[in-house]
């Protein structure tokens, strides 16, 4: 059996590091990353400032709070959540002062390139999630089999509310995005723009990574010979098509095109520009189908067609938006456009509501993603795909399948819309 990384990680002090207030973190190595298996509980930023603890529902949301970072304990209860870690708002963050000399809280991309580490987004929060129902309720979909160990750490919302314990574990990134997973879940969601007044837990990361990048590699934290150390030997995940985010995306072979499995779900132009939420304006924008980001996997996101039209790009690399030309290779090798859909359809009723008419016998595996014109409709009936090519004057090419239908339908429509995207392989 090839092995391609031992890791060796410990639960004892020894090795470990401390906050301003004396707090001990322990720490994990995953892949070319360090993390601490803690949540940040310091009360003070790393030049020994106190951060202001605001404990009542008026001070959290206060004109105050706008402008200053601010710490709280879950129900203000330190002796009962104090395990969970401290939730801070994301002005305390921007400070660059909350995480210990040489830690840092992680960016969007050093969350990214874990979660990637690890499998991708849809298993994630499976496999960073501590076991058993002390610190999440039941059911807890968990593995921990990287030693994260992450907690149901709840959050305080924007209007001061405590919420979600043992339900959500939430963390910051650097910029305001959040990252969360769920008791029940086995995914990991990035949700973009999150208000700074929430408070969230901050879990920090190593400010450098090691220096080298061998495939085989031994990570010592603490006395070896301890019995709390845990000997994990863990295989590199299977390298992935992955966007400007980070998902990661799997192909299929159809006749003589490859195409991604998955339906497109970036938030950002291959450059790194922002795509905007729910702006269909010629700027072009996305949604998450139904207006809900849990359902960012398996559906993908919906985008109007400025977005697929803009030179900056959304597939993957190696990839595109396929053109009408290269939609209509697929439907003949299917058989024509009459009998297309069942072939390119998911079966059963997970992804679609019944009745179902799906073989997938080309592997295609189209969900329900439905659409957006201003209002959602159509989720789990349809599923509507953007091509490259324009049609008459402000309209471009699409095709759709419904839940009950063995055929595509192929037409036009207009740009401002949100349509789901699949890309096909550049040839």
């Amino acid at each position: 059996m090839s092995i391609s990384k031992l890791i060796l990680t410990s639960k004892s002090s020894i090795g470990s590091l401390t906050d301003e207030d004396g707090n001990i973190y322990t720490t994990v190595t995953i892949g070319t990353q360090t993390w601490m298996v803690e949540n940040l509980k310091t009360t003070k930023y790393n030049d020994g400032t106190p951060i202001l603890n605001f404990t009542t529902d008026a001070s959290w949301i206060s004109s105050e709070a706008d402008n200053v970072g601010a710490y709280c304990w879950y129900n203000n209860d330190k002796n009962t959540y104090e395990v969970y870690g401290a939730l801070y708002n994301h002005r305390a963050v921007l400070s660059g002062k909350l995480a210990p000399v040489g830690w840092k809280v992680p960016s969007y991309s050093d969350w990214v390139t874990l979660v990637s580490y690890i499998g991708g987004e849809a298993s994630a929060g499976l496999k960073l999630k501590e076991t058993g129902t002390v610190h999440w309720n039941s059911p807890n979909n968990a593995t921990n089999e990287y030693g994260f160990t992450a907690l149901g750490s709840g959050e305080r919302s924007n209007l001061g509310v405590f919420r979600y314990n043992k339900d959500i574990g939430f963390w910051w990134t650097a910029l305001d995005i959040a990252v969360y997973v769920y008791n029940n879940g086995d995914g990991i969601i990035f949700p973009t723009g999150y208000d700074y007044k929430h408070g969230l837990g901050v879990r920090c990361i190593l400010d450098s990574t090691p220096s080298s990048n061998s495939n085989n590699k031994l990570h010592l934290f603490g006395n070896a010979n301890s019995n709390a150390n845990k000997l994990k030997i863990t295989p590199e995940p299977p390298p992935g098509i992955t966007d400007y985010d980070g998902n990661v995306y799997t192909e299929v072979v159809i006749g003589t095109q490859t195409w991604l499995l998955e339906n497109l779900r970036t938030t950002h132009y291959n450059n790194g520009d922002e795509i905007k939420y729910q702006s269909f304006d010629p700027s072009g924008g996305y949604v998450w189908p139904n207006n809900d980001i849990n359902n960012k996997n398996p559906y993908g996101a919906l985008y109007n067609w400025y977005v697929i039209n803009d030179a900056r790009g959304i597939a993957p690399s190696g990839y595109h938006v396929p053109t009408l030309a290269e939609m209509n290779t697929l439907f003949t090798y299917l058989g024509g456009t009459s009998v297309a859909g069942g072939k390119l359809k998911e079966t059963g009723t997970d992804h679609w509501n019944a009745t179902n008419n799906a073989s997938n016998e080309s592997g295609f595996t189209a969900v329900g993603a439905g659409w957006y014109i201003g209002s959602y409709n159509l989720f789990r009936t349809y599923t509507l795909y953007w091509t490259a090519t324009e049609g008459a004057a402000g309209s471009a090419y699409r095709w759709y399948v419904s839940n009950t239908g063995l055929g595509v339908t192929v037409n036009t429509y207009f740009y401002n819309y949100g349509l789901s995207v699949r890309c096909i392989k550049d040839s």
